[in-house]
């Protein structure tokens, strides 16, 4: 019997150097979606942690939404989740991708990840819109 493992979206991940996406896995497997989130809103680089690495400052934005993105697609479309949780996530996907999320952009941002060779975004983005449609 083989191990169901949930997929999530790893472009963001496999954009980044080897050793900014080596830091970007350990953060998406220790750290919660609210720690994450925490992180990219305190505006404080782990200087040490990017050092140790021989990486440049700039990374860490990168590094914190590739591991959000991947986190929070990890978090499998749900019948039980209330229309404020779908919400919720929808928000933290957009802001990963720096797109504004809003009801009349949506539609745009499906196209965007779809651009953007997001596959398990996409998927999962269709999914949680279908769950939200339904909330309505």
């Amino acid at each position: 019997m083989s191990l169901t493992e949930n997929t999530y979206e790893k472009k963001l991940l496999l954009d980044l150097p080897p050793k900014a996406r080596d830091i970007a896995l350990d953060l998406f497997s220790r750290s919660s979606l609210t720690d994450l989130l925490s992180l990219i809103f305190s505006n404080r680089v782990n200087s040490k942690l990017l050092a140790e690495n021989q990486l440049p400052e700039y990374y860490w934005v990168a590094i914190l939404k590739a591991a959000t993105l991947a986190k929070v697609t990890y978090f499998l479309p749900n019948k039980q989740y209330q229309k404020n949780e779908i919400l919720y996530l929808l928000k933290v996907s957009c802001l990963c991708i720096d797109y504004n999320a809003t009801p009349i952009t949506f539609i745009g941002v499906l196209e965007a990840t779809k651009q953007e060779d997001m596959p398990e975004l996409t998927r999962w983005l269709e999914q949680l819109s279908g769950l939200l449609i339904e909330k309505k």
